[in-house]
C-alpha cells in the first residue's frame, strides 16, 4: 500500500508555480485528499519492459547452459547498450524479475556458487538455470 501525502503535493505546487519547467516535469491534482491510498494488484501485469528482461534472462541463461552462470548486468548491457547510464538503469527491474523468475523455478539466483533464497538475499548475484537434483 502506498500512501501520498498533503505535504508533498503541496511542496510540488509551490516548485511548480515558481518554476514551469517542473511544472510540465510534475503533475499536480489539487483535488487530491490529504492522504490516500493506492493499493497494488495481488498480480500486476507484466509490463513490455518485464517480458523483454525475463526474455533476456532466459536466453542469456540458455546460451551458457546449466552448469553457468551470468551476471545481471550482461542482461542489463545486451538491453541498454555500451553507455554505463542507460544499462545501469534496468539493474534493479532485472533483479526483480530474476526473483519473480527464480521463485517460479524459472531460473537460480546463486552467490558463491550456491544457490540462494530468492526472498532472502543481499548483494551481488549471479543467474543460472536450475541444476538438476539439487
Amino acid at each position: 500500500m502506498l500512501l501520498k501525502c498533503s505535504r508533498l503535493t503541496q511542496f510540488e505546487e509551490n516548485c511548480t508555480s515558481s518554476n514551469p519547467k517542473l511544472a510540465a516535469a510534475i503533475p499536480f491534482d489539487p483535488k487530491e485528499d490529504d492522504v490516500s491510498e493506492e493499493h497494488d494488484d495481488p498480480e500486476p501485469e507484466l509490463s513490455a519492459l518485464d517480458d523483454q528482461l525475463r526474455k533476456h534472462i532466459i536466453e542469456a541463461a540458455l546460451e551458457r547452459g546449466v552448469s553457468k552462470t551470468l551476471c545481471p548486468s550482461e542482461v542489463a548491457r545486451a538491453i541498454g547498450g555500451k553507455a554505463e547510464k542507460v544499462w545501469r538503469q534496468y539493474m534493479k527491474p532485472i533483479r526483480a524479475n530474476a526473483v519473480e523468475m527464480a521463485r517460479a523455478g524459472e531460473i537460480e539466483i546463486r552467490r558463491k556458487g550456491k544457490t540462494v533464497d530468492p526472498d532472502n538475499f543481499k548483494g551481488v548475484y549471479r543467474i543460472g538455470l536450475p541444476l538438476s537434483g539439487t
